[in-house]
């Protein structure tokens, strides 16, 4: 999905969380442009690939997630993950240096744990549907109550929601060399899956600048907190393609 004019100088790759859609991300274009190329990744079995399966392993997922950002990183390009969006978007990269022998110019990762963190409590993606829903609203809420209260709706996102958890449960992290570029973390106070020593973790992926922000929220702040987001972006993203260009 690609949102901004082809003058922009990068492009902003954007996933979002487990089971989610790109929708999150459709303000970011207006609010980052005409500099910023907002492209948001969809995965199959949501949105507008909702008739399509989901996926069920890191190398499905990545493997369709390359085939939409290859095109777009004749020029500098950088990364930004919700959740589990974050760890596919680290797991995008190394796939993209591997290709095009460059790292991003910037890595933004947003409410995920550092891939080597001891893993989340035991798997729940083959759950019935009540105990699987009510897991994850334990550990991460977001989901809203009328949705909850839908059940079509429900049986609807449950299997892009199950898929991706599947993934998730069977991560297992690679030899991975530092990204050469700086990283910037982004948390939530309020959110206990994702405490602030599994935030901190991340800066050994990168040999350069690594920072973390903390915001008075819990796991899914993007929309309460995009004004704040989308100006650390442009400011890191503008100082990034300065040092690319």
């Amino acid at each position: 999905m690609r949102d901004n004019p082809d003058e922009s100088r990068l492009t902003l790759f954007c996933i979002p969380h487990a089971g989610g859609g790109s929708s999150i991300y459709r303000d970011w274009a207006s609010e980052l442009a005409p500099e910023v190329n907002v492209k948001r990744l969809q995965l199959p079995g949501r949105e507008a690939r909702f008739s399509e399966p989901p996926l069920t392993t890191l190398d499905a997922a990545l493997a369709d997630l390359l085939r939409a950002a290859r095109p777009e990183t004749s020029r500098p390009f950088a990364l930004f993950g919700h959740s589990m969006g974050a760890l596919l978007a680290f797991e995008l990269a190394y796939r993209l240096r591997e290709i095009t022998a460059r790292d991003p110019v910037h890595f933004f990762v947003s409410a995920c744990r550092a891939p080597h963190f001891p893993p989340l409590p035991a798997p729940c993606s083959h759950l019935p549907q009540k105990d699987f829903i009510d897991i994850i609203e334990r550990r991460y809420g977001g989901i809203p109550s009328a949705v909850l209260a839908d059940h079509d709706m429900m049986e609807a996102l449950l299997p892009a929601m199950r898929a991706d958890f599947k993934i998730l449960e069977r991560y297992r992290l690679s030899d991975r060399k530092p990204l050469n570029c700086p990283i910037s973390v982004f948390g939530g106070w309020k959110d206990t899956a994702t405490p602030l020593s599994a935030l901190e973790a991340w800066r050994q992926y990168t040999s350069c600048d690594f920072n973390v922000r903390m915001l008075e929220e819990g796991h899914f702040y993007l929309q309460s907190q995009k004004p704040l987001l989308i100006n650390e972006i442009r400011t890191a993203l503008s100082n990034s393609t300065v040092e690319a260009l």
